[in-house]
């Protein structure tokens, strides 16, 4: 994806340089969306650049999900009474993003890590750094003691 674009006869952005990146993933809202009500959070600031790429409307439900969410910390206030039933539906959440960041990180190993030398594709997100996005979403899973655990047969 070229950098340093400027869009003739867009208006709304006043002839200004635009510096694109490559990738689509990180502007789906939804992705942002769900971490934001599980209340993760990223070191780098990737997901916030990649919000301004988003609608406004999107960005303003992010960013007030982002503010309020307290999924997670009342999942372990409840747990520390001994319910288990909201940590167990929060490790679910975190589970079932797990399973989208490992599909992901399979499919740029897949389409770019095959070559040798390369791991950035087209640019962002590089290997290591969805290797990473898996570590902070695992670092989210709450731990239940044993005996809260349902019995599976």
């Amino acid at each position: 994806m070229p950098r340093n674009v400027i869009f003739v006869g867009v208006d709304e952005l006043r002839g200004e340089l635009m510096n694109l990146f490559g990738e689509t993933g990180g502007q789906s809202a939804m992705m942002h969306l769900r971490l934001a009500i599980a209340e993760v959070r990223h070191k780098d600031g990737y997901f916030p650049t990649m919000r301004n790429y988003m609608p406004r409307e999107q960005r303003e439900i992010i960013e007030l999900v982002l503010a309020t969410s307290r999924v997670r910390q009342i999942a372990v206030a409840e747990l520390k009474h001994g319910n288990a039933t909201l940590a167990l539906a929060y490790n679910d959440y975190i589970n079932s993003m797990l399973s989208s960041r490992h599909e992901h990180k399979s499919h740029a190993h897949d389409y770019v890590g095959r070559f040798p030398g390369e791991s950035r594709g087209s640019g962002t997100p590089p290997l290591q750094w969805l290797a990473d996005l898996i570590e902070v979403l695992k670092a989210h899973l709450i731990p239940i003691p044993e005996h809260l655990t349902p019995a599976t047969a």
